[in-house]
């Protein structure tokens, strides 16, 4: 039977069609090969920054991230005035720039390459179809064709589901991962220095308070005449400069503040409530192994991964380099980590011994408020005696908070992440 006259338009037109075919699937060789190239050539095809924040906001309601700190906050949690230390490696993911630069940018490649991928298997069916129609009319040259563009299409559509899987690698989030863990330690810190001012500030304005008794101490003794000029000019200096202290810790604490806001990405003219630090969980410290836990700080530290990742120069004396270089990488690391681990250790001791002092102090501060419930201090000696309670107390909660920094620390080294 003979083969149906085909149009030669027709063929012309099937011809243009496999030219076109052939010169997308270079085009997706080359798209494989650069990430930044598709991005900017299908830069039309990619949401707008609100669709994308919206949709991400919609994802995030549903199932709340993990984050690099372990914990999964619900999104309602995230968003009422008090930020919570176990909130920050949730809040870093959900509002930092720097790491919300990066989702977009992954996010959209991944729209484009899935709607690039649904566009092949659309022309992929439309290509087996007309593959089977022309088979049908006994076109054997439109059928081999078509079957040729079939297989085309699904190439490029296999090649780009490839490309999809390979974003949602773990290997293709590693350095979006590493950058929120150095933010959340970062913030971590933050909020501990934070604290640790506030801590402080408690002192500083009791003192102030002392300072300014004892000046007006001072001037009645001056009229009572048991006091000199002099002496009321040192009390009013002293008091001055507890005043600045007071002044300057603000200052800082203001700044440590603003920071964790920017790093936080949250909006600096809003008022804020900051959560307190939790106490350190002493059973984590009869849990370290210093030995696996450095091994294990050695396969995570992002440095090491780094140069194990870098490539010689083929020669045996670059790849004697290089092998140096990962030893003393490692030896450095080791170093740190026993650093760390008697810290650590150094920190419970200082918690123990602080105890002590505040016990001691507590029990002095109570018969201290009998004695002036009974008239038996003056205002000036019972200021005294706070004062000393007050500082003991600091110094129990400074040693708790620095044995919970330590702990905090060796946590980060183990998981690659080591601070200055």
């Amino acid at each position: 039977m003979a083969l149906p006259v085909q149009n030669r338009g027709d063929r012309v037109d099937r011809r243009k069609i496999w030219k076109t075919v052939c010169v997308g699937a270079c085009f997706v060789g080359a798209f494989q090969m650069s990430l930044g190239y598709a991005v900017t050539a299908w830069a039309w095809n990619s949401p707008s920054q609100a669709v994308w924040e919206q949709e991400k906001a919609e994802t995030e309601a549903q199932e709340p991230y993990e984050a690099v700190d372990h914990h999964q906050i619900p999104e309602e949690q995230l968003l009422d005035s008090v930020i919570e230390y176990e909130e920050l490696g949730s809040l870093i993911h959900r509002n930092n720039s720097s790491v919300q630069e990066v989702i977009y940018q992954t996010e959209t490649t991944k729209q484009q390459y899935t709607q690039i991928r649904d566009s092949m298997y659309a022309e992929k069916s439309d290509a087996d179809w007309k593959k089977d129609e022309a088979e049908d009319e006994g076109d054997m040259e439109a059928y081999t064709e078509y079957a040729a563009l079939e297989a085309t299409y699904k190439m490029a559509a296999k090649s780009y589901n490839s490309m999809l899987k390979s974003l949602n690698s773990a290997t293709s989030n590693s350095s979006r991962v590493t950058l929120e863990k150095q933010l959340t330690y970062a913030a971590q810190n933050l909020m501990i220095s934070l604290q640790s001012i506030q801590q402080q500030k408690e002192q500083l304005l009791k003192m102030e308070e002392w300072y300014s008794a004892q000046y007006e101490t001072m001037l009645a003794r001056q009229q009572a005449g048991t006091a000199t000029q002099a002496d009321v000019e040192d009390a009013y200096q002293a008091w001055q400069e507890s005043v600045l202290s007071v002044d300057s810790l603000e200052a800082n604490e203001d700044s440590v503040r603003q920071s964790l806001y920017l790093m936080l990405g949250m909006d600096a003219g809003a008022e804020w409530e900051i959560g307190e630090i939790p106490s350190a969980d002493r059973e984590n410290i009869s849990e370290m192994n210093l030995e696996q836990d450095t091994q294990t700080a050695i396969n995570n530290n992002t440095e090491i991964i780094a140069e194990r990742k870098t490539a010689s120069d083929g020669t045996t004396e670059g790849i004697k380099k290089k092998q140096r270089t990962l030893e003393e990488l490692e030896e450095k690391l080791k170093i740190k980590m026993q650093q760390l681990y008697e810290q650590v250790l150094q920190a419970e001791h200082a918690c123990e011994t602080a105890l002590v002092g505040y016990e001691s102090a507590e029990a002095e501060w109570n018969c201290a408020q009998k004695e002036m419930e009974l008239g038996m201090l003056s205002q000036t000696q019972y200021l005294q005696e706070e004062l000393a309670y007050i500082g003991q107390k600091t110094n129990l909660e400074a040693a708790e908070l620095t044995l919970f920094q330590a702990l905090e620390s060796y946590r980060w080294a183990v998981e690659g992440i080591v601070g200055s």
